[in-house]
């Protein structure tokens, strides 16, 4: 659809790094316009602010400003065909947000006041080594991001056109896996053998050390008291 392009007309330009409204104010012919920014008061703590460079006035081409509708026009047609997709789905439906590269994450259908979301439940696909739940070399266990999420139950939104059963899915770098027909991810470490809780428990004591020689609040004899006491004893590092 080609715009129209007449006073008081608004559009969004940058200006520094602010995607300021603009607004149609004078018509100069030959398809250029004169344009202002609005402005877009912001709230801040109870306090009311003008929007960085309102009333700024600049002098606009036609092409750029109907570029920049016709791009406003995408975004809202993509977002409705979300807001669409989202209503269509039932609470408890299981969906797949696919993260890039053949990696899903499996999700349940949850909704509240603000309309269906996903709460992730399981990983599935080609997930990397680092994206999973691995212990550090004190023996603590670090859940990356989508791990970590799944443990909260964090729910979220996130566009549809990245959910595989979206009629709209597009396959893109998704390498053709249907994540429907895979197991999850185990995302459970074992217990850790005697020899391991040893390991780390002696990392600890090392780290520990290590932090008391780094106390800036300790005196030299301090810290050669601390140390001694914490060398005394057959396994010093029991405990850590």
């Amino acid at each position: 659809m080609k715009h129209a392009i007449r006073k008081g007309t608004q559009f969004r330009s940058i200006v520094a790094d602010e995607n300021c409204l603009w607004e149609v104010t004078r018509v100069r012919g030959n398809d250029v316009y004169e344009a202002q920014v609005v402005n877009e008061p912001l709230e801040i703590n109870g306090e009311m602010y003008d929007s960085d460079h309102a009333g700024m006035v600049n002098v606009f081409q036609g092409e750029d400003i109907r570029r920049t509708l016709a791009f406003d026009d995408f975004w809202q047609k993509l977002k409705q065909e979300g807001d669409e997709f989202y209503d269509s789905l039932a609470i408890g439906d299981i969906v797949h947000y696919h993260n890039g590269f053949g990696q899903f994450v499996r999700c349940e259908v949850v909704k509240d006041a603000e309309g269906a979301k996903l709460k992730p439940i399981a990983l599935v696909g080609e997930w990397k080594v680092y994206d999973l739940p691995r212990r550090m070399a004190t023996g603590e266990v670090r859940y990356p991001y989508h791990a970590q999420k799944i443990r909260e139950g964090e729910t979220f939104r996130p566009a549809a056109s990245n959910l595989f059963e979206n009629p709209k899915f597009s396959e893109g770098s998704s390498k053709g896996i249907d994540p429907r027909t895979l197991d999850p991810i185990d995302l459970e470490l074992p217990d850790l053998t005697p020899v391991e809780e040893t390991h780390y428990a002696k990392n600890r004591f090392l780290n520990a050390i290590t932090e008391t020689i780094g106390d800036d609040e300790l005196t030299l004899d301090e810290t050669i008291d601390r140390i001694r006491t914490m060398l005394d004893g057959e396994s010093p590092w029991e405990g850590y």
